[in-house]
């Protein structure tokens, strides 16, 4: 049940934060992967937890600009049978709520009128 409950968690992480495509696979450092899992064993001890989050993505554009989207994640789990999930940022809003029988998904989209804040590359930290 707990690894089903991780996978889920997972998933549910993935399926709510920026798209990503096979290009942007990297090497995993091993200390960052020992971590990650300490604190999926940490969570998947809980009976109920709750999870907040500030992201920020890196999207280039056709002219070879970096436009910068953030994206803030506020998730409720209630063991063995419940979720809830939050994310807003530029992009839009999608919401996740799971009842223990049924999984419902809404998604929103960024309105035309908002832009999102383009960033030069000059004013990005190396990543490398």
């Amino acid at each position: 049940m707990i690894r089903h409950l991780r996978f889920g968690l997972a998933l549910t992480l993935l399926a709510i934060a920026s798209p990503a495509t096979a290009q942007d696979a990297v090497a995993i450092d091993p200390l960052a992967d020992q971590v990650l899992r300490q604190m999926g064993d940490y969570l998947g001890s809980l009976e109920h937890f709750r999870v907040h989050a500030e992201a920020a993505s890196d999207e280039e554009i056709d002219t070879g600009q970096l436009v910068a989207f953030g994206h803030h994640l506020d998730m409720v789990v209630r063991r063995p049978d419940r979720l809830w999930a939050e994310v807003s940022g530029d992009i839009g809003h999608k919401r996740i709520l799971y009842d223990g029988r049924t999984a419902l998904c809404s998604i929103s989209r960024m309105e035309p009128s908002r832009k999102p804040t383009r960033v030069p590359r000059s004013r990005l930290r190396s990543t490398t």
